[in-house]
């Protein structure tokens, strides 16, 4: 018995090698070639995809480097345009006060030449009528006599007189 399990044994086992063997050439010579050519394409199409993948990373990176910079390039020209409008707006300031004082040193020349005009003119009218009394007081003093009394009298008229023809020019 033992001989018969062995004999079948060893025929079974014959038979495996031998279905085995058969079965591993049609598969090489029929399906072999066009599951390595689909594990070859799959493979290439997946080296593919990762290179695609790198690059598409590397081109992102690039954008990013680029907005980076385009955003660094903005901030920087912001910033420009704050420190110009700023200088603008001081040197502006600084013109106004600038023109304001000349405009109050030219209204200042102009008064200060204005009080003297009026001042020389009013010296000149005090003149012309200081000398008009001296003639009319000299005129009255050698028209008559002059006591102390009447001295007194002439020159508390000159006096009014004075102070009218003052009054009367401011």
């Amino acid at each position: 018995m033992l001989e018969s399990i062995l004999q079948t044994g060893v025929g079974h086992f014959l038979m495996t090698i031998i279905s085995f063997a058969i079965l591993l050439f049609i598969v090489s010579k029929f399906a072999w070639d066009p599951i390595s050519k689909i594990l070859q394409e799959r493979e290439e199409m997946i080296e593919s995809n990762i290179n695609d993948a790198k690059t598409a990373k590397k081109n992102a990176e690039a954008t990013e480097d680029e907005a980076r910079e385009m955003l660094t390039n903005a901030r920087t020209e912001a910033n420009k345009l704050v420190q110009d409008t700023k200088w603008q707006v001081s040197k502006m300031k600084a013109d106004q006060i600038e023109q304001a004082k000349e405009e109050i040193e030219e209204m200042r020349t102009q008064a200060e030449l204005s009080i003297q005009r009026e001042r020389r003119q009013m010296l000149e009218s005090m003149e012309d009528q200081i000398g008009k009394l001296s003639i009319e007081i000299a005129e009255q003093v050698l028209r008559r006599e002059v006591n102390s009394k009447d001295h007194q009298q002439l020159i508390s008229e000159l006096v009014l007189e004075m102070d009218a023809s003052i009054n009367e020019s401011r």
